[in-house]
């Protein structure tokens, strides 16, 4: 647990937002029935733990600060923005399909920079009719580290939520039912940035995606990287109402999503070991391992801050699976004989940032690994 002082602080944004806090996490308390005095003491105190929430990456972080350096596989990161560029219809950013699909590419991009492997070169078809949508799904995972081991990369501005999209995090439950090796269902990860980028589609809708890269490099302010046990727990407590970290969406104007909140995204990285907890998992079952990004990595000469590095490891992963794989199985066949599978195959969209594609010869990707984890960056 964290100190429990308080710091002199009494400025009026402290007070709003104090105020904000327990206003919020009261109403949850009482609306649920469910004692969250962790959570509430962590936000009431504001300890120093949160600095970093509106100063700078390591700000009351001083247990990241002094963390071992992940080791690279490549600390000069290339954005082919001409090549990229040639392929879209115009320059600017007139959508915001576009501008997301060029910010997911940038954090991609590292996440090959910190792992190796390949981005985008590989599609999976489940077997299995996909959930909710009752046909062959096709899956493409953002990162191949390497045969058996993927990632989804995701990022999100300080101060807002992550989007776990329905149709997406359905499509890699059908994906973890994979042997994607001869012997094992794939191991499966998301790679969470945040950064400081305010306004992204107001800012940018009209500027080179060169203006882009440069501007975000700076603002990078985390990075975490989280097992699937921890990103469905989240998801499904957000489906259920079951914690104050997540909200629904239920996609009125916009895709369908849980709302991972940034008050959670906050506590997930000052204090793992307790986020784990409030989640009901067993923390015996995880190894939480503290990094700090390298000073000398740079993305087409700019170069990217040293930041804090979060990685949460499900030891028993495998352990997990067939449970979870099974309540899919259990979870489609009464959505079948409801009748509420969609016949028509639900959303057209596929697991990708766009339907651009790439040479990994002319994006320098390295290939597949099939290396021993000593090779891996932890």
């Amino acid at each position: 647990m964290g100190p429990a002082s308080t710091p002199g602080c009494s400025t009026p944004l402290y007070m709003i937002l104090r105020f904000w806090t327990l206003l919020n996490l009261t109403k949850y308390t009482f609306k649920k029935h469910k004692s969250f005095l962790t959570i509430f003491a962590l936000l009431f105190f504001m300890d120093e733990r949160y600095k970093f929430v509106r100063g700078q990456p390591f700000d009351g972080l001083e247990d990241y600060a002094s963390a071992p350096i992940i080791k690279m596989k490549n600390k000069s990161l290339t954005y082919p923005i001409i090549q990229r560029e040639k392929q879209t219809s115009f320059h600017g950013f007139y959508d915001q399909r576009q501008l997301n699909e060029n910010l997911g590419f940038f954090f991609e991009l590292i996440a090959q920079g910190i792992y190796g492997g390949q981005l985008i070169n590989k599609d999976f078809v489940s077997p299995q009719l996909g959930l909710f949508s009752g046909r062959e799904e096709i899956i493409q995972p953002g990162l191949i580290v390497k045969e058996g081991y993927y990632k989804e990369v995701k990022s999100c501005r300080n101060g807002s939520a992550l989007k776990l999209l329905v149709f997406q995090m359905n499509k890699y439950r059908s994906f973890l039912r994979l042997k994607t090796t001869p012997y094992s269902a794939p191991d499966f990860e998301f790679e969470i940035f945040r950064h400081g980028i305010k306004d992204l589609d107001e800012n940018f809708k009209t500027k080179s995606l060169e203006d882009l890269v440069k501007a975000i490099c700076p603002k990078i302010k985390s990075s975490v990287s989280l097992p699937a046990r921890v990103i469905y727990t989240l998801y499904f407590h957000g489906n259920n109402g079951g914690n104050p970290y997540t909200s629904k969406y239920s996609g009125e104007k916009w895709e369908p999503a849980v709302n991972f909140k940034s008050t959670g995204q906050n506590i997930l990285l000052a204090y793992p070991l307790e986020f784990l907890e409030q989640l009901g998992l067993d923390t015996n079952d995880f190894e939480i391992t503290r990094y700090r990004f390298p000073t000398d990595v740079t993305m087409n000469g700019t170069r990217i801050p040293s930041i804090p590095m979060l990685r949460i490891e499900d030891k028993k992963h495998h352990a997990w699976l067939p449970e979870f794989n099974e309540n899919t199985r259990l979870e489609e066949m009464s959505l079948s004989y409801s009748g509420n599978l969609d016949p028509e195959g639900g959303s057209s969209l596929e697991i990708r940032h766009g339907d651009i594609s790439f040479d990994p010869e002319e994006l320098d990707n390295q290939p597949i690994s099939k290396h021993d984890d000593d090779d891996l960056p932890f």
